[in-house]
């Protein structure tokens, strides 16, 4: 915890020890923290996002000097550029308020904050189709320039392999989906918390 955090609860502590809180100020104080709170979760998931995007940049763009499939390794750069710019879209406008702006600035910065993250994750879905299917033309065309060397029953193993491959791709494109859109990490989550604030503010 930092002395940030620590300064919001010994104020929210203060208020609710004084004789007469104050409940416009314990408001504020509550959403300043849970403000704070919640754009570091979105800063380090960010930070993860645009740091695998760099390595996979790199990987790129040295399969590309190195001679490989230069239209697959083109197409999956612009794929890794997009993916992140979105990101950083939909992550805009997240400036710190005023310290002294008032429970319903507050509330009103959180809820924008957590309408774009829905919108953000309920995209990913269709974000993750250009990398689907650059991962099935890397799995079908690996093999190819090997067929006119191979047996029947070497390329029936070649196939059981593609099959698998391609089988392990679903599964990480559905789970993938599952985790943005169903699991308690994920759009749930966002919705319980924008009604929390609502419910919060209207008491």
């Amino acid at each position: 915890m930092n002395p940030m955090q620590d300064d919001e609860l010994i104020l929210l502590w203060q208020q609710g020890m004084a004789a007469e809180p104050d409940p416009a100020e314990i408001a504020r104080l509550a959403g300043r923290a849970s403000m704070k709170r919640f754009d570091r979760i979105i800063s380090r998931r960010n930070f993860r996002e645009y740091a695998v995007g760099a390595a996979l940049l790199i990987l790129f763009a040295w399969n590309f000097f190195s001679g490989d499939d230069r239209t697959l390794q083109v197409m999956a750069f612009i794929t890794i550029v997009v993916y992140v710019a979105i990101i950083w879209w939909y992550s805009r406008g997240r400036a710190s308020l005023d310290p002294s702006s008032n429970a319903r600035a507050y509330q009103a910065a959180m809820l924008l904050r957590i309408d774009r993250q829905i919108q953000l994750l309920g995209k990913i879905r269709w974000f993750g189709v250009p990398f689907a299917l650059l991962n099935a033309w890397l799995i079908f065309n690996a093999p190819w320039s090997l067929i006119h060397d191979m047996n029947a029953s070497r390329l029936t193993g070649i196939i059981a392999i593609l099959a698998g491959a391609l089988a392990v791709e679903a599964a990480i494109s559905i789970w993938v989906v599952w985790l943005n859109e169903r699991s308690r990490w994920g759009i749930p989550w966002l919705r319980e918390a924008r009604s929390r604030i609502e419910r919060f503010y209207r008491e």
